[in-house]
């Protein structure tokens, strides 16, 4: 009788064993997988609006130490000069921008397009004041539509945009926007 209680206490403990083993690894999967997706759906959802706001507030040091926006809206101005760099303030703009996003969302294999439009409202008929930044894989055209390159054709694809408005003269708007293609 001893000997069966003994056999019946050690299967028991054998059994406490794998059922918090396999709760274990269970939570581990439960766990590690919900942060990822929090992170991309944050990522998604934020890194336009603060990619935007933080490449319009870097200083331009070869054009006198001004911030970024403060150059695009020159530009938008049309009050050109030129930088220390050699170009004008639209030709430094879009070097800047270029740098940024290519050094950013170009490492992270993130496809995006940026525009910089001047005109009394968003459209796309708005005139560029500095061609569009395109990432290698984005369709360059001019449409609403994120296209990606898949399998060497390019698709529809979703996208998130950050988009930001500043008042130029003769009531025109600098429109900046800034679309993550996913």
């Amino acid at each position: 009788m001893k000997k069966k209680s003994q056999s019946e206490i050690v299967g028991l403990a054998v059994l406490m064993i794998i059922i918090t083993i396999g709760l274990l690894i269970f939570a581990v999967f439960v766990i590690n997988n919900k942060p990822k997706s929090l992170i991309n759906s944050f990522m998604l959802n934020e890194i336009p609006s603060y990619l935007n706001t933080a490449m319009l507030e870097t200083n331009i040091v070869s054009c006198g130490d001004i911030q970024l926006k403060t150059l695009l809206t020159k530009c938008g101005n049309d009050n050109i000069a030129i930088c220390r760099s050699g170009r004008d303030y639209c030709e430094e703009a879009k070097f800047i921008l270029t740098e940024v996003l290519n050094n950013t969302l170009g490492e992270w294999k993130m496809d995006y397009r940026f525009f910089a439009y001047v005109g009394p409202d968003f459209t796309i008929k708005s005139k560029n004041i500095i061609n569009p930044i395109y990432s290698t894989d984005v369709k360059k055209e001019n449409t609403p539509l994120c296209k990606i390159k898949e399998n060497g054709k390019f698709k529809v694809a979703n996208s998130k945009s950050g988009i930001m408005f500043f008042p130029l003269n003769g009531g025109q708007t600098l429109t900046l926007k800034l679309d993550l293609c996913y």
